[in-house]
């Protein structure tokens, strides 16, 4: 793997486009000297400690950029490989403290921290006279979070600037310290170390997306959450600002929560002027709507919950799935409910998800946004749904990343026939009945048969 196809702008180009996305106001005085450091580095046969280095970095910069997941594995690998080179050739300290946060960045936290308190260690007894040691190297640092972006935009270019590789490893080393002190409590097993979090570890956000003609479907959601004890403070709707009036009838429940304009949110306006009413599941113009479902998640993972939960308005909830969630997100990124059919990985139903605020969530976000932003051109029908569905099946390592919900306790419309009747033989021999946390009137199309479905399921709330 070479690295022709990142570097066609030129190492320096790339390298400062880098260093001024994470901090924008940094001024250009300090690259004079760092054109002369990468120019000087042998980037197709890295020989020194300062080659393999900023080979990584250049690869980690890659991986930042990239919206395929296998490709950003792959990057991550290279760097990972030319850090541990660099190590065991030369046993460079900025290459130490470049690989703990690559394995930071990757959820091996306790390898992270073994790295860190090592290097800390073994720099002391250095001898700073050491060639390989003391030159300076290229640095990188993550910016998926704010946290993240808030160290960062003040130290690259004062690293940058410090005297000595050595001096370079003790401050990256120190970054990286200061960033776990501040994000949410170290754990070895969570995978959200690297989370844009800047509310409390346990926060959740409650996302509806729709279009027009929803505004009886909304208040019946909005009352089964309230049923479970849930505040409605919690919730977020994001609509077309042309929209807005069908939500009319939510003062009547009281409703605490934030109603969000989708042009607030994203400079795409094309397929919004036309949402003022509902389009069917399969047509075009459904499927193009559907893009701001990624969209609207996104956001609100960027205000800094530690997960976004996205609820259909054709589900009603009727016990409370939030402790549930919550757990999931410790070990995995996303929680999502499946449609009940066969095949293996399951198909996914994206009616109701949860995202926990991580990397991994971020970058599956960024991916699906590309990837239907593509596919609107040739094939507008496909909804969101879809995409979710192809990105996976495209992309198998995701899996592991992926908690599948139970159908019994997420239940789809699959299930309806089953919660609509009674059978007294049957319930006299069974040790426990099914009991949904959550009821998906999807598997019909129309919103009669949808209301149709909640009702004779017991699932419609308003008289």
């Amino acid at each position: 793997m070479t690295y022709d196809n990142l570097l066609d702008n030129g190492e320096i180009f790339a390298y400062c486009e880098y260093v001024q996305g994470c901090c924008p106001e940094v001024g250009l005085d300090f690259f004079d000297d760092l054109e002369i450091d990468i120019l000087n580095t042998k980037w197709e046969e890295p020989e020194s400690a300062i080659d393999f280095n900023n080979v990584a970095v250049m690869a980690l910069i890659a991986a930042d950029n990239c919206n395929d997941l296998n490709e950003r594995d792959l990057y991550i690998e290279y760097a990972i490989e030319a850090l541990e080179k660099g190590i065991l050739f030369t046993d460079s300290p900025l290459c130490k403290a470049h690989l703990a946060i690559v394995h930071h960045l990757i959820g091996e936290f306790d390898k992270s921290i073994e790295i860190c308190h090592k290097a800390l260690s073994e720099i002391l007894q250095i001898n700073t006279d050491n060639h390989f040691s003391s030159l300076l190297g290229i640095i990188y640092l993550p910016r998926y979070s704010s946290t993240w972006r808030q160290i960062i935009q003040g130290e690259i270019p004062n690293i940058l600037r410090l005297e000595n590789g050595i001096k370079q490893a003790i401050a990256l080393i120190s970054e990286l310290m200061r960033y776990i002190a501040i994000s949410e409590n170290y754990s070895p097993k969570s995978t959200t170390s690297l989370l844009d979090i800047t509310q409390p570890p346990d926060s959740y956000k409650i996302v509806i997306v729709i279009s027009g003609g929803l505004g009886e479907f909304v208040t019946n959601t909005l009352i089964s959450i309230k049923n479970c004890g849930i505040t409605l403070e919690n919730i977020e709707i994001f609509t077309p600002r042309n929209s807005i009036v069908d939500l009319k009838d939510l003062g009547k429940i009281d409703f605490s929560g934030q109603i969000t304009a989708i042009e607030d949110i994203t400079e795409d306006q094309e397929n919004l002027n036309d949402s003022s009413e509902y389009h069917d599941y399969g047509s075009d113009r459904f499927g193009t709507f559907t893009i701001h479902k990624w969209k609207a998640i996104k956001y609100t993972l960027s205000q800094g919950f530690a997960k976004v939960i996205y609820t259909d308005v054709d589900i009603a909830w009727r016990q409370s799935p939030i402790s549930m969630l919550h757990h999931i997100s410790q070990m995995y990124d996303l929680a999502i409910q499946t449609e009940g059919n066969s095949g293996f990985p399951p198909h996914c139903c994206t009616g109701f998800m949860s995202f926990a605020n991580t990397a991994i969530s971020h970058q599956i976000l960024d991916s699906l946004i590309e990837l239907h932003s593509s596919v609107a051109q040739t094939n507008p029908e496909f909804h969101d749904q879809i995409i979710f569905n192809n990105l996976i099946h495209s992309n198998p390592s995701l899996i592991k990343n992926l908690f599948f919900l139970s159908e019994t306790r997420f239940a789809c419309g699959l299930s309806a026939k089953l919660m609509s009747i009674s059978d007294e033989m049957i319930e006299s021999i069974q040790t426990g009945q099914p009991d949904p946390m959550i009821f998906h009137a999807n598997w019909t199309v129309g919103l009669l048969n949808k209301k149709s479905m909640l009702q004779r399921t017991n699932n419609w709330f308003i008289p």
